[in-house]
This record gives C-alpha cells, structure tokens and sequence, in this order.
C-alpha cells in the first residue's frame, strides 16, 4: 500500500511518499507540531507527533477532562497509555 520492505529497508512507493510528504509538511505549517520520531511501513505510519501551546488557546478550562488535571495521568484515559 505505502511501499515494501527489500533487503531490510523501507522503499516507498507513490503514495508512501505522499504521506511522507505530508508529515514533513505538518511540521512546517503549523509552528507548535514537532515530530519526535516517525516512520511509515509497509500498510500504516507510527509516530510521536508533539504538539506544544497553540497560539491564542486558553487550556485553563481543560482541567475536567481526563487525563488534563494537574494529578491526573495518561492512564485516566480508557485506552491511554497503552502501546
């Protein structure tokens, strides 16, 4: 679908370096996503995308949510933390 694996590395096909294409471009056009590390395979993607303070967005009203108080942890979440 995105590519294959030959000789123990990832070829992209066409569309495989679209969605390449696509993250690097995420980074670059919007200031406060960072990939920490990323990597498409064969049939999907895997990555760490880090979103640090959105410009103009107040997260103070955010505490009552799962998972965003100061005492709560990714685990609050049903499914977070999970790999």
């Amino acid at each position: 679908m995105l590519g294959e694996i030959i000789e123990g590395e990832m070829r992209l096909n066409e569309f495989g370096k679209v969605v390449a294409e696509t993250y690097v471009w995420l980074e670059t056009q919007y200031s406060y996503v960072h990939w920490d590390a990323w990597v498409v395979m064969p049939n999907h993607l895997h990555g760490l995308l880090v979103v640090t303070d959105i410009p103009g967005r107040d997260d103070s009203q955010m505490t009552d949510i799962p998972g965003r108080g100061s005492d709560s942890q990714m685990t609050d979440i049903p499914g977070g933390g999970c790999i």
